[in-house]
């Protein structure tokens, strides 16, 4: 008896089956491929007839793209990390705001630099590229 990984033709790992070369003929789907050895479609996939090991998943907004062989994040889960992207930069310009206003007890250097803070986390949408490992700017010591 043998073990063969089942997989598509891109290496995503499907299934396994232990058995003779005849019965694996018989049961092999259409449009797949046995490569013979042990792996989880969760944690291996298949390259050049050679069962490999998946890089760690970054975060659980990534997928595994058996096309590119690497995680990705879908567009879905790009368009949900930017609106918690946004919803953290507003509550972090809404913490301070008050520096902004007229009666602000601030210098006018320390004004601007929260002004120059403000500014940053105003522009991190299109700054960052992976919304789930941002760089937030620090706020001025000034306080």
């Amino acid at each position: 008896m043998t073990t063969w990984v089942i997989h598509t033709t891109e290496g995503e790992i499907v299934g396994s089956f232990t058995g003779t070369e005849g019965d694996l003929a018989l049961n092999l789907p259409d449009g797949h491929v046995a490569t013979e050895g042990q792996g989880s479609g969760r944690t291996h996939y298949v390259e050049a007839g050679a069962i490999l090991e998946k890089p760690p998943r970054p975060s659980l907004l990534y997928a595994w793209d058996a096309a590119s062989k690497a995680w990705a994040i879908s567009d879905t889960a790009t368009a949900l990390a930017f609106a918690e992207l946004r919803a953290e930069r507003s509550r972090r310009l809404a913490a301070c705001d008050w520096t902004q206003a007229r009666d602000s007890p601030l210098s006018d250097a320390d004004l601007a630099a929260w002004a120059a803070y403000r500014a940053a986390l105003r522009d991190l949408p299109s700054t960052a590229t992976d919304p789930t490992a941002v760089v937030w700017p620090e706020p001025p010591n000034t306080i």
